[in-house]
């Protein structure tokens, strides 16, 4: 964004809403969300978080859903440890995310892309056959 590179900024937002957490996260915890209040709270929160982040290419709509949000999940019902989301009522004053380096773990991150790859290949063969 401070290099004015919005193309590739929206292009890095589409590609973690859409395949991060549509396709893997929300997909692995949909069967067991309404028993959850713990992984309710980890989805409001990505949510929240994509929504401010997502504002700058798209601030007609993500000031709608962040309002239907507000709606239905109180602030206080948001947030892990380690990730900063202040409060507020209008997304286009809200502050950015603030997440500490231990959220951070490269080696979680390379675990699940193995994983990632066995899913997405097996997903491929039965497309394929």
């Amino acid at each position: 964004m401070a290099e004015y590179r919005f193309s590739d900024y929206a292009t890095t937002l589409y590609d973690f809403v859409w395949r991060d957490l549509c396709d893997w996260y929300i997909e692995i915890v949909k069967r067991s969300l309404s028993e959850s209040p713990s992984q309710q709270r980890v989805l409001v929160t990505c949510l929240d978080a994509s929504l401010r982040l997502l504002h700058p290419v798209m601030p007609f709509i993500t000031e709608r859903l962040w309002e239907a949000l507000n709606a239905q999940v109180p602030s206080q019902w948001r947030g892990v440890p380690g990730l900063v989301l202040e409060p507020n009522d209008l997304l286009i004053s809200a502050a950015w995310p603030k997440a500490e380096d231990a959220l951070m773990d490269a080696s979680a991150e390379k675990n699940f892309e193995k994983l990632r790859a066995i899913v997405e290949a097996v997903r491929n063969a039965r497309s394929a056959y």
